[in-house]
């Protein structure tokens, strides 16, 4: 089982990175092609394009989660009900598209107050993020049906593919922000072509309602308003520094926020492929196992937090324009609030399992004023530091939250040991922060030193896990 869980664990979070590792890879090219203000346009469009994905199918897709263990027992049944929710995605994805064509460009016209277009970007955001979970649900499937090769494949199809584009139709075609997304709209549709070949007999222009979509509706609907709610408290102050601000502060943010994201993008991928094996533990009440993969996933998500304070310490080996470099300063503190954030979808993951959605409604409901409140008062303030500040405490609040429902209502408690790592970060980043700007240390020097004090910190922790881990190496590597 051990060896089971390491390597899915390995597979899934490598091939669960790659689609949003693009856009780092890509970090140069954009920032070598497009202005700040570009840049910043880009990033909100890409913020935008997350509203649609909510949007997207009644966010069904998310049903596939908790309805698969109903139907695995019967392998055409099961197949049958993944064309229908994919099918149904496509069906009432259209007529919003319809719609955002028609009205799209007034809308722009209220909520910005840059001069940003709707068409062609805005337009191509929409299409991006209303046909793009598709692929999405059906990764869902493989990695829930344990089809590794197959999810190996597609992932990494799509990564290249995406990758080529962009990079073609910005830096040979020259060709902007209009540009990057056509190329990620035309991956998009290669990823729906792909789907339904993978999954091409199962498929069928009639939808079996009664069966198939309406009991994944009663699901996924309840969680609709939590993840609007959500969406304005992840991206709420993107739109307040456009409005309050400048475009300027808005791509330096964005810059920031691209880096300190990839901590979302490690605990998002990793939870996803160590969720099945934690469940299994939830089911049989294993505290020691739980608190096991609970200590995996904190650990790797804070040594992944210090090397990208390594590396955005270092944003100038990728980075020639200065202006995108003021980013760096910002960096540890918007990665604490990410650790918090990561804290709190561990804690959540009882939450689905006790399937108690309309929790995330509650929460969202305390969360959103709380973080609308800390932008508006402190962004036309603070500028880029108001929004680190809102955002960093916004999700302390929320990880609260998750920990309090959690520990109210779910039974098995795996303790607190394994936050350990998180709280020695905190206090160590926040020292170097202070020195740095008072002028004693460079960013650069102090993120070296920290990185190799976590390190060795976390091992000292973790001894006995990471003994665990190695001897899983070691046997593979006799075995061999």
């Amino acid at each position: 089982m051990k060896k089971q869980i390491f390597i899915a664990t390995i597979s899934y979070t490598l091939l669960g990175v790659l689609q949003p590792l693009s856009n780092l890879i890509l970090l140069p090219v954009y920032t070598s092609n497009f202005t700040i203000q570009e840049y910043a346009t880009f990033s909100i469009l890409n913020n935008l394009s997350s509203f649609f994905t909510i949007l997207s199918g009644l966010s069904i897709i998310h049903a596939i989660m908790a309805f698969y263990t109903s139907y695995k027992g019967d392998a055409k049944v099961l197949n049958k009900y993944i064309a229908n929710v994919l099918s149904f995605t496509l069906y009432f994805s259209a007529p919003i598209l319809l719609l955002s064509f028609i009205f799209g460009n007034a809308i722009f016209k209220v909520i910005f107050k840059s001069p940003i277009n709707f068409y062609p970007a805005g337009l191509l955001c929409v299409f991006y993020g209303l046909i793009t979970n598709v692929s999405t649900g059906y990764l869902f499937f493989l990695k829930y049906e344990k089809k590794s090769n197959i999810y190996a494949v597609i992932s990494a199809a799509l990564f290249i593919i995406n990758t080529f584009l962009q990079y073609y139709f910005i830096n040979i075609l020259k060709t902007g922000v209009n540009g990057a997304w056509s190329a990620r709209c035309i991956t998009a549709i290669l990823s729906v072509v792909i789907v339904f070949c993978f999954h091409f007999r199962y498929l069928s222009f009639r939808l079996n309602f009664k069966k198939y979509i309406l009991p994944s509706l009663r699901f996924s609907i309840p969680l609709i308003p939590a993840s609007f709610l959500g969406w304005i408290t992840t991206y709420g102050d993107r739109f307040i520094i456009e409005r309050f601000v400048n475009l300027r502060s808005l791509g330096i943010y964005s810059i920031l926020l691209t880096l300190s994201s990839l901590i979302e993008m490690i605990y998002l991928a990793l939870g996803a492929a160590l969720q099945p094996f934690i469940f299994d533990f939830y089911l049989e009440k294993n505290l020691k196992k739980t608190a096991l993969l609970y200590g995996i996933f904190i650990t790797i998500t804070v040594c992944f937090g210090s090397g990208l304070l390594l590396l955005g310490s270092n944003l100038d080996l990728l980075i020639k324009k200065e202006v995108y470099l003021e980013a760096t300063p910002y960096l540890s503190v918007m990665i604490i609030g990410y650790f918090f954030a990561s804290i709190s979808y561990l804690f959540n993951l009882q939450v689905i399992y006790i399937q108690k959605s309309k929790y995330f409604v509650y929460q969202s409901m305390l969360i959103l004023p709380i973080n609308i409140m800390c932008n508006i008062i402190l962004i036309p303030v603070l500028d880029i530091w108001g929004a680190v500040l809102a955002t960093v405490i916004t999700k302390i609040v929320m990880s609260l939250s998750s920990i309090y429902y959690a520990e109210k209502y779910f039974s098995v408690k795996p303790g607190w040991k394994f936050l350990s790592p998180v709280l020695f970060f905190i206090v160590l980043a926040l020292f170097f922060l202070t020195i740095c700007l008072m002028g004693y240390i460079t960013f650069k020097i102090a993120s070296i030193i920290q990185f190799i004090i976590v390190l060795t910190g976390v091992s000292a922790l973790n001894y006995s896990k990471i003994q665990t881990i190695l001897s899983l190496v070691l046997k593979k590597y006799r075995q061999v």
